[in-house]
């Protein structure tokens, strides 16, 4: 509560995910001072089950991720989360009071998720 959150929904298995991990630890790093923090919730392992503790430290560490959370689903939150209705990675932007604000931000690549980071900010 009180940051400016970016949830970035993914699976292991996902390409497109691997590539957008590999920026998470440079936006993080740009934009905490500002009140932003980018949380990384890997949904599914290459099997697509939920992940065990390894396969979140194995990502967060082939992506660089040092300062930026790197986290599992719960199982009632990976219920609400299947079906999923856009394909991974999933991004979303949430204000300070915890209200989504971009609930599917495309496309996704670097420069449009950052646009939508300045906007909240």
């Amino acid at each position: 509560y009180g940051k400016i959150i970016f949830f970035d929904i993914s699976a292991e298995w996902c390409a497109p995910c691997k590539l957008l991990a590999k920026e998470t630890e440079e936006t993080q790093h740009d934009y905490e001072s500002q009140g932003f923090m980018y949380i990384t919730m890997i949904a599914e392992d290459n099997n697509t089950a939920p992940p065990e503790t390894d396969v979140l430290v194995r990502w967060a560490e082939e992506a660089g991720i040092l300062s930026a959370p790197v986290v599992g689903p719960s199982a009632d939150l990976r219920s609400t989360l299947h079906p999923i209705n856009t394909p991974y990675p999933r991004l979303m932007l949430i204000d300070r009071n915890m209200k989504i604000i971009n609930g599917d931000i495309q496309p996704q690549n670097d420069a449009t998720i950052r646009a939508a980071i300045e906007a909240a900010l």
